[in-house]
């Protein structure tokens, strides 16, 4: 754009020049955003996903100052607002006390929308899909688990192995063949040698040889 008097400057254009910022879990400046800057780029994050940034004072940035932050550090990761500033974000008092959650690989775009409401901010995936605000990780693994303990009752077909141990007694059962050992009593067939006993009986006849003493007759002739 030029002006009409060759004494003024002519601007060829506007570059914005992005900050990075690396978050952590303590305020320093490594993780503060400056006011001057619109475009923030987290780069990586120094201990886990509980690590955040910290937004500008929002009296030092023009209601309608907006902020781009790109979450290229490969992690969930926080945006908190100056310690005991008392400034909200989405409503929510971020200075410690609570956080906005920004997603991995998540683009968030913040805007100062004054004192008193604070910053309003909301994101978008890689796709550009917006995003609701991310919940902790940890509580939302948590329901997830007590799903999982759902599935507990299936430790309830155990008893079914119980079952086919009853079947255990159906070996009894075959014990009770046994018995078929009970015809060995017809060996009590074997009185029946006591019906050839019986027939010793007939050596009894044997006394008619006391028929012989009629000899004795003979003495008289």
């Amino acid at each position: 754009m030029a002006f009409p008097d060759s004494l003024t400057p002519v601007l060829d254009g506007a570059s914005i020049h992005p900050y990075y910022v690396q978050a952590d879990n303590a305020q320093s400046s490594t993780n503060f955003i400056p006011p001057k800057h619109q475009s923030v780029v987290v780069s990586a994050i120094t201990n886990d996903g509980d690590d955040f940034i910290v937004m500008p004072n929002i009296a030092e940035v023009p209601i309608g100052w907006k902020v781009t932050i790109l979450n290229d550090a490969d992690s969930e990761m926080e945006i908190r607002t100056p310690s005991a500033s008392g400034t909200k974000i989405n409503t929510v008092d971020s200075d410690g006390t609570g956080e906005y959650l920004v997603a991995q690989d998540s683009t968030v775009t913040i805007v100062n929308r004054g004192n008193t409401p604070g910053w309003v901010a909301f994101q978008v995936d890689p796709l550009g899909a917006q995003l609701a605000t991310p919940v902790s990780p940890s509580a939302s693994l948590s329901p997830s688990a007590s799903a999982s303990a759902s599935r507990s009752p299936s430790a309830s077909r155990s008893p079914s192995a119980s079952a086919s141990a009853s079947r255990s007694p159906s070996s009894s059962a075959s014990a009770s063949r046994s018995p078929s050992a009970s015809l060995s009593p017809s060996a009590s067939l074997s009185p029946s040698a006591s019906a050839s006993a019986s027939l010793s009986p007939s050596a009894s006849l044997s006394p008619s040889a006391s028929a012989s003493p009629s000899s004795s007759a003979s003495p008289s002739a």
